[in-house]
């Protein structure tokens, strides 16, 4: 996603209950063999913490964080989106970099 694009931050609604278990679980399951156990994160009821306000989720032009490594990864050695098209079933985002002389080989 572009860097430029205005990000929204919202309280969290019952239907975001699995997303943010999803994100949680992802974000902390490398820590289970450094720890041993699982992260708290990993086992809260999103539901309940939903259901009293305690969770927020911050979206950008309406749509929630996908592959967000490879996409930092891509940014991060100069491509930029350049196109996005949308499926009913998912997204599909290009990415393109502008070559330098020295970038071609020869």
């Amino acid at each position: 996603m572009s860097h430029d694009a205005a990000w929204t931050l919202r309280r969290a609604g019952a239907n975001d209950a699995a997303s943010v278990g999803a994100c949680a679980a992802e974000a902390f399951r490398h820590y289970i063999p450094r720890l041993g156990l699982t992260p708290i994160p990993m086992t809260r009821d999103y539901g309940a913490a939903i259901a009293n306000a305690q969770v927020w989720v911050a979206t950008q032009q309406g749509e929630t964080e996908k592959m967000t490594e490879n996409r930092a990864l891509y940014e991060r050695i100069g491509y930029v989106e350049y196109k996005r098209l949308a499926f009913e079933t998912r997204t599909r985002v290009f990415l393109r970099k502008q070559l330098k002389a020295a970038d071609v080989i020869r």
